[in-house]
């Protein structure tokens, strides 16, 4: 089988998208032939990247339960206020994740970055909203809750461990 590139959409030459390799390459943004197996390669690494992902977002949740279970020590209530705060963390980023893997990046690569783009506004928007909420309840001790905040996000600067590139 033939592929010609044109507008960077591999399209095959003369035959119609029925076998899966086609398939997926017809819709792939890359300007070069694809093999069989280099096809099926791409979209198995982008299914890891997924699971990977999610992996990602069970170690934050890990750090936010050990940061309350350290301020367990000092009081309860610093202890809840630090779960709250890995936690908001935790949620937007489920949140981003559920939006961004919303369409398959192999398949669909313009609506996979718009899932993303979309996906980024509404964690900022949703983080701010939930922190402003969570701020307001009068039992909310402030440091613990901003320093697991920030100790789970910074945990993001490290996600390089967990993503081959």
């Amino acid at each position: 089988m033939v592929f010609a590139t044109t507008d960077k959409i591999l399209r095959p030459v003369g035959f119609g998208c029925k076998n899966k390799a086609v398939k997926y390459t017809c819709a792939n943004f890359f300007l070069r032939f694809w093999s069989f197996e280099e096809v099926t390669n791409t979209v198995q690494e982008l299914k890891n990247n997924k699971k990977r992902a999610y992996l990602f977002v069970l170690s934050q949740l890990l750090l936010t339960l050990l940061f309350a279970v350290a301020y367990l020590t000092v009081s309860a209530t610093a202890a809840t206020s630090a779960f709250k705060g890995g936690l908001i963390a935790v949620v937007v980023n489920v949140v981003f994740l559920l939006l961004a893997f919303k369409h398959d990046a192999a398949t669909q690569p313009d609506y996979a970055l718009g899932a993303i783009q979309r996906g980024l506004s509404l964690k900022l928007m949703l983080a701010a909203l939930l922190m402003a909420v969570v701020l307001q309840n009068k039992q909310t001790e402030a440091a613990p809750l901003l320093l697991t905040y920030v100790a789970v996000v910074i945990l993001q600067c490290f996600k390089g461990f967990f993503f081959k590139h």
